[in-house]
C-alpha cells in the first residue's frame, strides 16, 4: 500500500471545499485555531485521525448545498432571463398562461413539448386545412420557454424575443376566437393528460 501524503491530501480537500481561502475556512469549520492548519501542513503537528471524518462531513454538506443551488438556479434562471427582457423593454409576456408555464420545471416543459407535437400531428391529419390558433399559441409559448431556459444549450435572446412576439401575436389571434389565457392553460393540461 502506498503511503499517503496527508498534507497534500488536506490541501486538496481544503481547496475542494473552500477554494483559495481554504485554510482559514477549514479551520473555522472544524473548528480549530487557524495556525493549527499551518502546523499540520508543515508537519509541525500531526493531523489527528478524527479530522478526516470531519472533513468528509464538511465536504458532504457543501456538496449538498452546491447541488441544491444548481437545482434552484436551473429551475429559476428562465424567470431571471424573462425579468431581464422585461426590464430592458424588449418583450413583455405577462399573462396567466405565461405564469403557468414559468412555474413548470424544465422536465415538465420538455414533456409538454412532446405532448404538443403528438397533438399537432394528430390534429393536422384529422383537419388538414385548420390553422389551430390554440395549438399555435401553445407552440410559441413552449418555444419561448425553451429559448429562455437554454434547454438546447444555446441561450439566444434574439430568438427568445422572436418567440415571445410570435406568442403574443398568436395569443391575440386566439383571443379573437374567444380563447383566452385560462383556456390555453386548460388546453395544455388536456394535451398533457
Amino acid at each position: 500500500m502506498e503511503k499517503i501524503n496527508q498534507s497534500e491530501l488536506l490541501e486538496k480537500l481544503g481547496i475542494a471545499a473552500f477554494g483559495k481561502t481554504w485554510k482559514a475556512d477549514l479551520a473555522d469549520n472544524l473548528p480549530v485555531a487557524r495556525p493549527t492548519i499551518t502546523d499540520w501542513m508543515s508537519g509541525k503537528k500531526p493531523i489527528p485521525v478524527g479530522v478526516w471524518s470531519d472533513i468528509q462531513r464538511i465536504l458532504n454538506s457543501r456538496l449538498l448545498a452546491i447541488k441544491s443551488g444548481i437545482l434552484e438556479l436551473s429551475e429559476q434562471k428562465h424567470v431571471i432571463v424573462i425579468e431581464e427582457m422585461q426590464r430592458k423593454g424588449k418583450v413583455v409576456i405577462n399573462d396567466a398562461f405565461a405564469e403557468y408555464l414559468n412555474a413548470m420545471s424544465d422536465d415538465q416543459i420538455q414533456d409538454a413539448l412532446k405532448s404538443y407535437k403528438s397533438e399537432y400531428a394528430k390534429l393536422s391529419k384529422e383537419y388538414p386545412n385548420d390553422s389551430f390558433a390554440d395549438i399555435l399559441t401553445i407552440k410559441d409559448a413552449l418555444d419561448f420557454q425553451i429559448c429562455v431556459r437554454d434547454l438546447n444549450g444555446n441561450l439566444d435572446l434574439a430568438i427568445a424575443e422572436d418567440c415571445a412576439t410570435s406568442y403574443q401575436n398568436n395569443l391575440n389571434l386566439a383571443k379573437s376566437f374567444d380563447l383566452d389565457e385560462i383556456f390555453m392553460i386548460q388546453r395544455l393540461k388536456e394535451i398533457t393528460a
